[in-house]
């Protein structure tokens, strides 16, 4: 094993200790995907027409993403249902707030993170493992659990306001995982 490889094994990547997707992404927990594609006669937006816009936002804050499946307002989640009752958008609900921005509350999930999955390099910018511990807790506060193979994508709103608070240069998106059969 050379210097480089040693190197590598400490860098966190994107996704890298998040479970993994089967390939089919159902935010809305119904069994259609024509509930995702929404009918164009009601004057509504098609998926596609999605990317760089931000026609299909209700909330009002989302921002337009990279990929389709990224564009989804967390009024679109009927997980955040009974948590929008009092807001018009997720990220100003005081559990978003403090779960997910507040960098002390981070702070403390970064230490739980290094206690289970050991240390990250020295050249791996804090921000940037505070975007994805951010990340990890809104999934958990969404869904509750997440079993293996069963990433979700994050409402586009949410993801923004994590990205402002914890900035980068370079920004991943929403990646499906490949299944491992072997284990």
């Amino acid at each position: 094993m050379d210097e480089l490889d040693e190197v590598d094994e400490f860098v966190v990547q994107p996704y890298m200790f998040e479970p993994d997707a089967n390939g089919k992404d159902n935010l809305s927990g119904s069994d259609s995907e024509d509930d995702d594609a929404e009918d164009s006669e009601s004057g509504e937006l098609f998926l596609d027409d999605r990317i760089a816009n931000n026609a299909w936002c209700r909330c009002e804050n989302c921002m337009p993403m990279a990929q389709v499946v990224e564009c989804k307002c967390c009024t679109e989640y009927s997980e955040l249902e009974e948590k929008l009752n009092s807001v018009k958008c997720i990220t100003q609900h005081e559990g978003f707030v403090g779960n997910c921005l507040n960098p002390h509350v981070i702070e403390v999930s970064f230490y739980e993170f290094l206690q289970v999955h050991g240390p990250i390099g020295d050249e791996e910018p804090i921000y940037e493992m505070y975007r994805y511990i951010a990340y990890r807790r809104l999934a958990r506060w969404i869904w509750h659990r997440l079993p293996k193979h069963n990433r979700r994508v994050l409402p586009s709103c949410a993801v923004s306001a994590i990205r402002n608070r914890f900035p980068s240069n370079n920004y991943t998106g929403f990646k499906y995982a490949a299944r491992d059969f072997n284990q």
